[in-house]
Formats: structure tokens, sequence, C-alpha cells
């Protein structure tokens, strides 16, 4: 319908890249590709959280280099809304989050975290509950402006200051 822009990395896994982009064209979803780092940021620039929507229902990003793979991450995540990933280290991230089935057991405390911060959702294990959360974010405003309330909240409070917080430790015990 138009009314959610997904942009999806991912990152350097081109089998997946093109899993998804064959999938789409069976679909008939309109998309674009971004595999260009410099194109990444122009397209972040183009599109602010506050501005226009891109121009596809769909964007996704695949990049040959590691590094650009990983940082493009950092760019995406300043321009959405709501980041969707499995429970991992972007649990502790400043942004609402939708956690989908997690890769390892480990990850499983982070998702609990997030979610007892209100500023993520649980582990959602079935595609069909990430589906039925992102109608519900869709239809029910409140349910993002209360993620968006925690994250502020805890954002003032320094709740994701943990690697700053390690590196002036590290810097102190020098």
């Amino acid at each position: 319908s138009g009314s959610v822009q997904f942009l999806i990395n991912t990152g350097d896994h081109r089998h997946v890249f093109e899993a998804l982009t064959r999938r789409l064209c069976q679909l008939n979803i309109d998309h674009a590709c971004i595999t260009d780092h410099f194109a990444m940021k122009q397209f972040c620039e183009d599109h602010p959280l506050d501005g226009a929507d891109p121009a596809n229902s769909v964007t996704i990003f695949n990049f040959d280099v590691h590094y650009e793979a990983f940082v493009a991450t950092d760019h995406l995540i300043r321009i959405c809304d709501v980041l969707a990933t499995k429970p991992s280290e972007l649990a502790f991230f400043p942004v609402p989050k939708l956690f989908v089935k997690r890769v390892g057991d480990h990850e499983a405390a982070s998702a609990l975290r997030s979610a007892s911060l209100s500023d993520g959702t649980e582990e959602l294990r079935e595609p069909s509950l990430v589906q039925s959360m992102v109608e519900r974010m869709r239809k029910e405003p409140e349910v993002l402006r209360e993620m968006n309330e925690a994250v502020i909240r805890h954002a003032r409070a320094g709740v994701y200051n943990g690697s700053k917080i390690a590196v002036e430790m590290a810097l102190a015990m020098k």
C-alpha cells in the first residue's frame, strides 16, 4: 500500500541480496538496490527521518566491502522510524526496535533488556508475529510514540552510553 517503507541492509551477504531481489521481482514489488557506499550516503542525505519517503517501498543495500556493509547500519539507523533486527548489540542503540528471531541463544538477553526498557519489542520468533507487529505499529501510532518516548527518556539518563563509559574507564586506567 506504500504506507510502510523498508530499508533492508543485507550487508556483504550477496546470496541474501540476490534471493531477496529475485523474490521481490516475482512478487512485482517495486524496489531499488543500492550497492555503493557513496550512493547509500546520498540516499540517507536525500531521505532524512523527517523528510520525503523513498520512491520505492523497498530499498535494498548490499556491499562488496565488509566495512561498508557494517557502517551502512550506522547511517541507515539515523533515518529509520524502527530498526528491525535480531537481538544483538543493536539492542543497545537509541532507536525503537522490532526484534525478529535470534540467531544464537546468547542474544536472548538483548531483546529482554530492550523490552524491559520499553524501547523495543520482545523477540518475535515467527514471521506472522513480525507481520502483526508491523501492522500494529502502522495502525496504532501510540506504539511507536511510547517507544520513542522511552528512547528519549533513556538517552537523557545515559542508558545508551555504555561504550563511551567503557572508553573513559580505559583511558583513566592509562
